[in-house]
């Protein structure tokens, strides 16, 4: 049986307590991935029943959802400082 003290991989982390920015952005950041997903699976179920003129639309919402992933990944990275 190994009873080894295991070093966490941030030593930092555990020793500055969370910020209220630390912590509204840690809670942002998870709503608005639940949003996204929502709202990813709405859409590819718009583009199965969608006519053909309407996907260039839908197409634009899903770039749109890409770059607010990309932002909400950010803001998780500072929640994660």
């Amino acid at each position: 049986m190994d009873l080894a003290i295991r070093q966490p991989t941030n030593p930092i982390s555990h020793l500055v307590a969370p910020t209220p920015d630390i912590d509204i952005a840690r809670g942002v950041s998870h709503d608005l991935c639940n949003v996204l997903c929502w709202m990813n699976g709405y859409l590819s179920e718009l583009k199965e029943h969608c006519e053909q003129d309407g996907l260039p639309l839908i197409e634009e919402i899903v770039r749109a959802s890409s770059e607010i992933e990309q932002l909400t990944k950010q803001l998780h990275q500072v929640g994660r400082a």
